[in-house]
């Protein structure tokens, strides 16, 4: 089943001038966080929501974080974090985690983390330990990856939802 994006098109076109003037106006101010824009929206979200404050972040990290510090969670607990976090552009909208690549066929994946996306079917790597997620060039994308699974040697395999299982080959 293939659930369409919504297209947000129309909706722009409608309000585009006000987009446009509203993006100028902070970029001329040089204010692109704590200016009068942020301002006036957490004091329109408090009113919408029918509380005395809102703050506005940046990510669901820092809204997180921010939790934790109102618990008074201090710097010595442990907290299991996401190991990353992704936009929702260029049609990604849902991660599903991977493995780390332990096989012996494709050398260069060895210590790489690889996930996807469920609605784009890109498939990411990233270092286990931490860096920058890289987008891997493979010959297509896979449609609606719902699974890895690693095979006896540390093959890895994606699963998709049309029924198809894909071994990572180099």
């Amino acid at each position: 089943m293939k659930i369409p994006q919504f297209d947000l098109t129309r909706q722009y076109e409608q309000i585009e001038p006000e987009i446009q003037s509203a993006i100028g106006h902070v970029l001329r101010s040089g204010r692109f966080i704590l200016g009068a824009e942020g301002e006036a929206f957490e004091a329109e979200c408090a009113a919408y929501l029918g509380v005395n404050h809102a703050i506005g972040l940046g990510s669901g990290s820092d809204a997180i974080k921010l939790i934790l510090h109102a618990l008074g969670v201090g710097p010595d607990t442990e907290v299991v974090m996401p190991i990353l976090e992704t936009s929702h552009a260029d049609g990604n909208c849902s991660i599903t985690g991977g493995y780390v690549y332990r096989g012996s066929a494709i050398p260069r994946l060895h210590g790489q983390y690889l996930y996807a996306d469920f609605c784009s079917g890109r498939i990411w790597k990233r270092r286990a330990a931490g860096g920058r997620p890289v987008p891997m060039k493979i010959s297509f994308k896979v449609p609606q990856i719902s699974s890895f699974g690693e095979g006896r040697s540390g093959g890895l395999y994606v699963i998709s939802l049309d029924g198809s299982i894909y071994k990572m080959v180099p």
